[in-house]
């Protein structure tokens, strides 16, 4: 299994399907409208305690580890994947807890004097994450 994300490009996952077919016999995609979200900033791992009983805040980004568990009652699929000097964890989930669970982040990240802000503000290589959640400023 490997996912691949469209969002601000589209035809990425139509031009990797092609190549996958013709190279293995038996792949096939299983198209999917999850949410993408980023969580960066010193509170993360402060915020991942309170939301999850994983603690995938210590992984170090180098292994590519992917985590998937439930967050506020949501089941998410987390890979940590640094923004430059700044630790970054991705979480996708089931578009219809997408709002819930943005929300839900929000509200606690305020605790911690956070909140959401655009993802252009991290870098290119977030262009097809929704949010993210952090706490001072990059």
């Amino acid at each position: 299994e490997f996912l691949v994300e469209d969002a601000w490009s589209p035809g990425v996952v139509a031009s990797r399907a092609n190549a996958l077919r013709e190279l293995a016999s038996g792949v096939y995609p299983v198209p999917r409208q999850d949410r993408a979200l980023a969580i960066t900033g010193a509170a993360a791992p402060a915020l991942f305690a309170e939301t999850c009983a994983v603690p995938f805040a210590a992984d170090d980004p180098s292994m590519r580890i992917v985590t998937l568990t439930s967050m506020v009652g949501v089941g998410v699929t987390v890979l940590r994947r640094d923004v430059g000097d700044f630790p970054c964890w991705r979480l996708w989930c089931d578009g219809t807890f997408g709002p819930y669970l943005f929300e839900t982040l929000t509200d606690i990240a305020a605790g911690f004097g956070g909140g959401p802000m655009g993802v252009r503000l991290l870098s290119g290589d977030l262009s097809a994450t929704d949010y993210a959640i952090q706490r001072g400023s990059p």
